[in-house]
């Protein structure tokens, strides 16, 4: 049978001393920054490129935000306003972000309040972030959730997938190439007779020459809960040249899903990768390996095998090339943020928790995490009740070595 990650994760290597400053009294937080922190503020997202490190997300009045560091520099992190900056409208859900390596362009996707989708993009030519509406400008349908977006390296294309109010999976999608380059809309579900959305899409790709190892394989997928808590996929088809739909639950007997789902391609071992949020709020793995003979998804419930505590939010996961580990990071009902993880030296998953380690303040919405590639530090990042983004960060090896905390908007500096 047949997920996010051509972000291009980059590296940081900087002065810890700047970068992780301590948060003290003589720093709080401007009051109207803690408090839109604290009134509203969900999931962050984010990637590096060129060596700055990136996090969006959306404040308690609507805007996109832009948290950002530049490796080699003394600025420690910085933040933008970047709805102002490119004259966009109010967002009403969590933004999805990513880079095209090809043009080196950067783009913000979000919901706004009118139920349309717009895109926030930066490039080198112009040197500051722009906006289009791209819902008016394809005449798509209203969007009632998060969006997701990625790119496609191997045809330089585009591609935002969202949940419409009749519950469809509709696709937003850019060609430059062809007589009439500009972005597109396709109903998916209607197209693959799939059965209705209950929840936000996860969209990612796949190298096209892994995809031709399975019957029917896609470069493109999609994954959604359904309406009867099973998850369901939706593939490009290359040998079909069309969307078609698969009943992944149901073909691995998982566990029902109670949240969306996260989905991505790991290029280091060929494997794809579904974490989500079971109905019982344990942490649900379903995973594909292209390599051996049994090229099928399988189900694994990751917190009954390491007895890791309840979720009460979605799940994010990443990968820690420097010592192949696999790493899932969630936000549990006390408002901690757990991890589980899996090193195969130890041969099975276990269980760790961040907020303990470090101290940590209390989440109010779902983690975002990652690795940089330069320094192997691991970065979580999520909205916590003090009104600051907090970020939990693990230094490898040395007199550092362990999870840390950094209060970002506490040491940020801009508007």
């Amino acid at each position: 049978m047949r997920t996010t990650l051509y972000t291009g994760i980059a590296s940081l290597v900087a002065c810890f001393a700047v970068l992780y400053a301590p948060f003290s009294a003589a720093d709080p937080p401007a009051a109207a920054n803690k408090a839109a922190a604290e009134k509203d503020v969900l999931t962050p997202t984010g990637y590096t490129m060129d060596k700055t490190q990136h996090v969006f997300y959306r404040d308690g009045q609507g805007a996109i935000m832009e948290l950002f560091n530049k490796e080699g520099t003394t600025d420690g992190w910085q933040r933008k306003d970047l709805s102002a900056e490119a004259g966009a409208p109010k967002a009403a859900g969590n933004p999805s972000a990513y880079v095209m390596d090809s043009d080196k362009t950067q783009h913000v996707i979000c919901r706004c309040g009118d139920g349309n989708i717009h895109e926030l993009f930066w490039s080198g030519k112009q040197a500051k972030w722009q906006h289009t509406n791209l819902t008016e400008q394809t005449k798509a349908p209203k969007a009632v959730g998060d969006p997701s977006g990625y790119y496609l390296p191997e045809n330089k294309t585009q591609h935002v997938v969202y949940r419409t109010d009749a519950g469809n999976i509709c696709e937003l999608y850019f060609q430059a190439d062809g007589d009439k380059p500009g972005w597109r809309v396709k109903d998916l579900t209607a197209e693959a007779k799939s059965p209705k959305a209950a929840g936000n899409p996860s969209g990612y790709a796949v190298p096209e020459k892994l995809s031709r190892l399975l019957k029917n394989g896609g470069t493109q997928h999609v994954v959604y809960r359904g309406t009867d808590g099973q998850l369901h996929e939706l593939f490009l088809s290359l040998d079909q040249n069309k969307w078609m739909h698969a009943n992944l639950s149901e073909g691995t007997k998982a566990a029902k899903a109670a949240g969306d789902p996260c989905g991505c391609y790991r290029k280091d071992d060929n494997t794809q990768h579904i974490y989500f949020r079971t109905a019982d709020n344990n942490i649900g793995e379903l995973s594909l390996s292209f390599d051996g003979d049994d090229k099928s998804w399988r189900f694994k419930d990751l917190s009954a095998e390491c007895n890791a505590p309840k979720a009460e939010g979605d799940p994010c996961g990443y990968f820690q090339k420097k010592d192949n580990t696999q790493h899932v990071v969630y936000r549990g009902k006390d408002g901690e943020i757990f991890e589980v993880y899996f090193a195969k030296d130890h041969g099975k998953w276990q269980s760790n928790n961040l907020s303990k380690a470090t101290g940590a303040p209390k989440a109010t919405g779902n983690p975002f995490g990652y690795v940089l590639d330069t320094n192997k530090t691991q970065h979580v990042l999520y909205p916590a009740t003090d009104g600051v983004m907090a970020e939990l960060y693990h230094v490898p090896d040395g007199a550092d070595a362990g999870w840390h905390l950094n209060k970002l908007i506490a040491n940020v500096k801009g508007k």
